[in-house]
């Protein structure tokens, strides 16, 4: 509808899984490394999780854009089903004849499929997205298909993407044999300010045939506090705002019009996400806090304080190990750190136990970890003999 009013060829921000519109941030990388990884290696059970509007669609369909014709796919989008109109819908992906069959027949012919893709030098995948809603029962089901090998290959690739509840569902007793065959995890969360500044600015420069500057700065940073980083809200605050714009004939979008859009029309259950705050600007060297915060909550108050912006810690090495001194200071949405080789090599060694808790990969001697997280780095720290001591 405001395509031509703001000389668009394309709706920025649709809701939609759109591949051509994927943002390459960090985390999303990663995310699409790792499940070409395990797909080309064929490595069996990948798990994919994120709060809803994280992004996981649009990885999964940006994923199918980039796989070669070598590689058949099956996805699975609807979840509410039985074990064997699973069955159905998998064959039917892959484009397998099935009339009438029985569940054992299906099974008979998935395998057959599978071991003639293999014997074609083909890799077969299935993805199941939104599994968090497989009942323990389904996901035990899947467990089965992926039975499906030689004694060499594994014949099928198997990637769940869902929110988190689904790491909690695998988490039953009766799935500890699917939760063991899972080889590669990846959680996305919320994109930080800076990242969630640059979608925009990426999805307008993709939509745009003009370089005509639409948002405000200012109304930027009103539609990325209220979204907490969630791309999904983001792009549902912005094309709101559009169409506001649009029908009032306005050219440009400031934060007042933002403030209005969302009080008139988003729905109150959509914005029920931590509000995200743009980073302070850097501190200089010798503003030292007297103690270090060690929960999220205490941590957020302590940056807000004026010369309360760093504080001192040591890390201690287990068995009588010397003290490693660090330093830490407030950094985006995270803290970092600073300390010597000796601690470097631990994260580093254990990068992707301690890579959830992470805003950035360690680089030389420092690591950002995430203020909602600290405390959860500091234990998985403590399970190798490094203890976080603050000082009194």
């Amino acid at each position: 509808m405001y395509k031509d009013f703001f000389g668009f060829s394309v709706s920025p921000f649709n809701t939609t899984p759109d591949a051509s519109f994927f943002f390459a941030s960090e985390q999303h990388q990663e995310a699409l490394a790792r499940l070409t990884y395990a797909i080309e290696e064929r490595k069996g059970f990948v798990l994919i999780t994120g709060e809803i509007g994280a992004g996981k669609t649009t990885l999964c369909h940006t994923l199918l854009s980039k796989l070669t014709t070598g590689v058949k796919t099956a996805l699975v989008t609807n979840t509410k089903l039985t074990s064997k109109e699973l069955l159905k819908e998998i064959c039917h992906e892959f484009e397998i004849k099935f009339e009438n069959s029985t569940r054992l027949e299906l099974m008979h012919r998935l395998n057959d499929f599978l071991i003639d893709q293999l014997a074609r030098d083909n890799n077969a995948v299935i993805i199941v997205d939104e599994a968090q809603n497989l009942t323990p029962s389904l996901l035990e089901e899947i467990r089965l298909i992926s039975n499906l090998e030689t004694d060499k290959e594994k014949l099928v690739q198997i990637i769940l993407m869902g929110q988190p509840e689904l790491s909690q569902k695998l988490e039953l007793p009766r799935l500890k044999q699917l939760k063991q065959r899972i080889v590669t995890r990846f959680h996305l969360y919320p994109l930080s300010f800076s990242e969630a500044e640059q979608y925009i600015r990426h999805r307008l420069k993709i939509a745009s045939v003009n370089e005509r500057q639409i948002f405000t700065d200012s109304a930027i940073e009103e539609i990325i506090t209220y979204s907490g980083g969630i791309p999904r809200l983001i792009n549902i605050i912005a094309d709101q705002a559009l169409l506001h714009a649009y029908s009032s004939g306005k050219h440009k979008i400031d934060h007042n019009m933002l403030k209005e859009v969302i009080r008139e029309f988003i729905p109150p259950h959509e914005l029920k996400v931590k509000p995200l705050v743009k980073p302070s600007e850097p501190l200089h060297a010798g503003e030292i806090a007297e103690t270090a915060p060690e929960e999220h909550e205490v941590a957020e108050k302590s940056i807000k304080r004026k010369k309360r912006r760093f504080w001192s810690l040591f890390f201690s090495g287990g068995n009588g190990k010397k003290s490693h001194d660090c330093m830490t200071h407030s950094e985006d949405e995270g803290v970092e750190i600073e300390f010597d080789d000796f601690i470097i090599q631990k994260i580093n060694k254990f990068d992707r136990r301690f890579s959830r808790y992470l805003l950035s990969r360690p680089s030389k001697n420092r690591i950002i970890v995430r203020f909602d997280a600290f405390s959860k780095f500091k234990k998985e720290l403590e399970k190798d003999g490094i203890f976080i001591e603050l000082p009194e």
